[in-house]
């Protein structure tokens, strides 16, 4: 389906359900990663206040739990199929950087934009993949998934990290440790603490928009 208003593509590539939304293609494109029981659809608004001038490409994760759709497998809350994630997480990669080709925009400057389970696949992609295509990540309310005793080197990337005081998801000492293991990765980390639960607020956007701002991400 094309909206030429919008320049909106949206449809399927082999195993991929993405939309797509033209941009000045001299910006990094900008890659959504949905929450669980998302799609493609949900953080489009956000990317539009964030980054209206910038390439859009929006992933739907292909693993069902109960019929809502993830980006990796889980048993339970807060226990994870690592199998699932490392095999997920190649697939995330792989698909974005063909998908990035196949449009014919740069394929190691994107900035991942992820709320939950599409920010934790985000953040694993770039502690564990050197080629993945996130030169940049907006991680909100992201979690320490597993440790990572190795992450590939991380200077000059950027990564903001949002997180709710009142988060029965993600707890303070789950979130410190991904911050440290960021930290040791030598990412330039960014955190942004509020008095909130499991949710996007516009406070945090209004952060993440002068962090982009002030890293030279919004319009490089």
């Amino acid at each position: 389906m094309v909206d030429t208003n919008d320049s909106m593509i949206k449809q399927k590539l082999d195993d991929v359900h993405y939309l797509f939304i033209a941009g000045n293609p001299d910006l990094p494109t900008v890659v959504l990663l949905h929450g669980t029981g998302g799609d493609e659809n949900d953080l489009v608004p956000i990317a539009k206040y964030l980054a209206p001038n910038h390439p859009i490409l929006a992933i739907r994760g292909r693993v069902l739990e109960n019929g809502y759709h993830r980006f990796f497998e889980r048993y339970a809350e807060g226990k994870f199929n690592l199998v699932s994630l490392n095999d997920q997480t190649a697939w995330l990669v792989k698909s974005v950087t063909e998908l990035l080709t196949k449009y014919d925009l740069n394929t190691s400057s994107a900035l991942a934009i992820g709320f939950s389970n599409g920010a934790n696949i985000a953040l694993h992609a770039l502690l564990t993949h050197r080629e993945t295509p996130f030169k940049n990540v907006m991680a909100l309310h992201a979690m320490q998934l597993t440790p990572i005793t190795e992450p590939d080197k991380l200077q000059g990337n950027h990564v903001f990290l949002s997180h709710g005081n009142f988060d029965p998801i993600v707890s303070r000492d789950n979130f410190d440790a991904l911050v440290d293991n960021l930290a040791q990765a030598k990412a330039l980390v960014t955190v942004f603490r509020l008095n909130q639960s499991h949710v996007i607020s516009s406070e945090e956007l209004q952060a993440a928009k002068i962090w982009l701002k002030a890293n030279d991400i919004d319009e490089a």
